[in-house]
């Protein structure tokens, strides 16, 4: 019970830090092996960590793309009143645009 509770998740917080830093992405992306925590827990250095991603005991999870956002998108068109997502209309500047011409901004300095 003992070695269970000493390598918890929470003693592995450097270790996930530092191996989300090597892999430049979020803690929650990095997988540390559950059989190996001990050999995981005595890395400190990122060399230690570099060595362990090499022996695939840190793994980065893929990203799984998900499809709710496309399949919003698709009812927004086919279904605009069941969703009650308004379609866009106009070009992009039918709104107004953001930036100023130059001779817009000299007719307000008049």
């Amino acid at each position: 019970m003992a070695a269970a509770t000493k390598f918890s998740s929470h003693y592995l917080k450097l270790q996930k830090r530092l191996a989300s830093s090597l892999f430049k992405c979020s803690p929650r992306r990095v997988w540390l092996d559950p059989e190996k925590k001990e050999t995981i827990a005595q890395a400190r250095t990122r060399e230690d960590i570099r060595n362990l991603i090499a022996e695939e005991i840190i793994i980065y999870k893929p990203t799984i793309r998900g499809k709710w956002r496309n399949k919003i998108q698709n009812m927004s068109r086919t279904h605009p009143k069941v969703l009650k997502i308004k379609q866009r209309q106009g070009t992009n500047d039918s709104t107004g645009s953001v930036q100023f011409s130059s001779d817009e901004t000299q007719e307000i300095q008049k």
